[in-house]
């Protein structure tokens, strides 16, 4: 079990301290693009006012004829922009997705950059800090990548957990360095109060980063054994006309008038539109899970997705983003996370200079008769 600990902590060691440290950044992502990175753009300083999500949609897509998937998220914050995103080609044929910050008097557009896309400058460094987090920037391969790491680092934190688990009655000891020992025990402990004190909420944390960047097995494996809820496919619309996107708001808003309004996506052609609510209790804070597609023609119901309606076992499921990244326990497991973040630095150095310090002790061990025989 310990020569287990020991390689798999030298194979992903680093790994882990890129992607803790990256995950303490993105606790915090908005508010580091929105009052750090891009104040000019995302401050509102007129009180003027605003136009509703799917106004706001409809400016964008008239300012970005050929953009596809057009939408608008709320403001983040009281006093900032409302947030607008669409797709465009990129250089290389790739499909580029954009963040615009727009004004919410008007809708025009104030600033914008393509998400995640490198080199990383100013505008866009937190979208390339989330992709470096998120898949390594390595697309499908990283992603499946990152997964594979989130559990190969459960196991190491379990099997660690495991060879530091002290006696009955010895847990006050072993919680605290012990004066005048030898520089192996020394590590030794501190290695052990590193993971005691971060073993079980960094688990917690790679088990849900796992999930996310490998939710088919996941799912396929729960649900084998109780039921989830499928998310609702994409309705195909085959009206001709269609209602003013604000007409089609207005009929769908007064039916969630109890919940959060987060989000307007403009259906492209053949598609419907959209909307985006959190209701209470859901555990996503930032933005809603309950989905409803409406049709452009009228703004009737084609498919709605609520938590209300989901599973025990979807429930679940939908909790490991908050959980992830600490938004869960609000702001102060926010921070929670973004410190425990850190600590792979610890675990890391503290581990490499354990074994460093036994193989230098080995070494000198085996030459000692050596010396006495010559």
């Amino acid at each position: 079990m310990r020569a287990a600990h020991r390689w798999l902590g030298l194979v992903v060691g680093l790994a882990f301290i890129l992607l803790g440290l990256t995950g303490s950044l993105l606790v915090f992502h908005r508010e580091i693009d929105h009052f750090l990175l891009n104040r000019d753009w995302w401050r509102v300083e007129r009180a003027a006012p605003s136009l509703t999500l799917a106004e706001l949609a409809l400016r964008l897509r008239e300012q970005r004829p050929s953009a596809k998937g057009v939408g608008v998220d709320r403001p983040a914050f009281s006093g900032s922009a409302p947030s607008g995103y669409y797709e465009v080609p990129g250089a290389s044929g790739e499909t580029r997705f954009m963040i615009a910050a727009l004004d919410p008097a008007t809708g025009r557009i104030r600033g914008e950059y393509a998400w995640g896309v490198l080199p990383p400058g100013r505008r866009n460094f937190m979208s390339v800090v989330y992709r470096l987090h998120y898949e390594l920037l390595a697309g499908a391969t990283g992603l499946t990548l990152v997964g594979v790491l989130g559990l190969a680092t459960l196991l190491l934190l379990a099997i660690g957990l495991y060879l530091w688990w002290p006696r009955p009655r010895r847990w006050r000891q072993s919680l605290r360095l012990k004066p005048g020992a030898p520089p192996v025990r020394r590590q030794f402990d501190l290695h052990g109060i590193f993971g005691a004190l971060g073993g079980l909420g960094l688990g917690i944390i790679a088990l849900s980063g796992a999930y996310m960047a490998l939710p088919g097995p996941f799912r396929a494996a729960i649900g084998a054994v109780t039921h989830l809820t499928p998310f609702p496919q994409t309705p195909h619309i085959t009206a001709l006309t269609a209602a003013p996107p604000a007409r089609v708001e207005a009929a769908i808003r007064p039916s969630l008038e109890h919940a959060r309004y987060d989000s307007f996506a403009l259906g492209d052609a053949g598609q419907p539109h959209r909307l985006t609510f959190r209701e209470p209790g859901d555990p996503r804070t930032d933005y809603g899970s309950t989905v409803i597609f409406a049709d452009p023609a009228d703004g009737h119901v084609l498919a709605h997705h609520s938590p209300a309606r989901m599973s025990t076992a979807d429930l679940v499921l939908r909790f490991q983003f908050p959980l992830h990244n600490g938004q869960a326990l609000g702001q102060a497991g926010r921070i929670l996370v973004a410190v425990l973040g850190i600590l792979p630095i610890g675990l890391f150095v503290t581990g490499l200079r354990l074994w460093w310090l036994r193989r230098s002790a080995r070494s000198r061990a085996s030459k000692a008769p050596q010396r006495a025989t010559a």
